[in-house]
């Protein structure tokens, strides 16, 4: 799920180093919070949601052992280069939230639009190629089976026009000539009276 968002106001600068685990706490004090990361400049996408009558719901399984979101704090785990981005969390029902911005120390001289985690691009990739060759394969299937009927069509079924009128020919000529063949019952008793 990806979003389109304008830049945050107030940005929390976090700096930590390679290796280390990070932790964001939201000033929301509530139990329905969602998260983002920002890929791009301007462009999120989700990492998941905490509900407070059910365990964190995370939108891909490689979210959910980078990342761990409990009531309203999410924990990165093992901070790397990759992960130096803006972090967001939101409430849906207000619309407020609060952006981290995450440092890291290799990432400190390093321009805020870092690529995304290379695990991200991958799952992203996956899907991409799959959708697209299941799609270009129904296209090709749609467009074979479619010159097929219409070649068929044009040239008629030889076969099966053989084979009619073949048939048509039988017909008339019975008609033609009919043939006649005696029939003899058995004689029939009548009760007498």
């Amino acid at each position: 799920m990806v979003l389109v968002c304008s830049e945050a106001e107030n940005v929390v600068k976090v700096r930590a180093g390679l290796g280390q685990d990070v932790n964001f706490t939201c000033s929301i004090n509530h139990t329905d919070i969602y998260w983002y990361m920002e890929i791009k400049n301007q462009l999120r996408i989700k990492i998941g949601q905490v509900f407070s009558s059910t365990v964190p719901s995370y939108v891909s399984a490689n979210f959910k052992t980078k990342y761990l979101m409990v009531k309203n704090q999410l924990v990165i785990k093992n901070v790397s280069a990759e992960d130096s981005r803006l972090y967001f969390c939101w409430r849906t029902e207000n619309g407020s939230g609060d952006t981290f911005l995450l440092i890291s120390d290799v990432s400190s001289s390093v321009n805020r639009s870092i690529p995304p985690p290379v695990s991200v691009i991958k799952a992203w990739q996956k899907e991409l190629v799959v959708l697209t060759s299941f799609s270009l394969n129904a296209v090709l299937f749609v467009a074979v089976l479619g010159f097929i009927c219409v070649s068929v069509k044009k040239k008629g079924c030889c076969c099966c026009s053989v084979k009619d009128s073949a048939e048509y020919i039988l017909d008339q000529q019975e008609m033609q000539n009919p043939r006649y063949e005696e029939i003899q019952l058995p004689p029939t008793q009548f009760p007498s009276e």
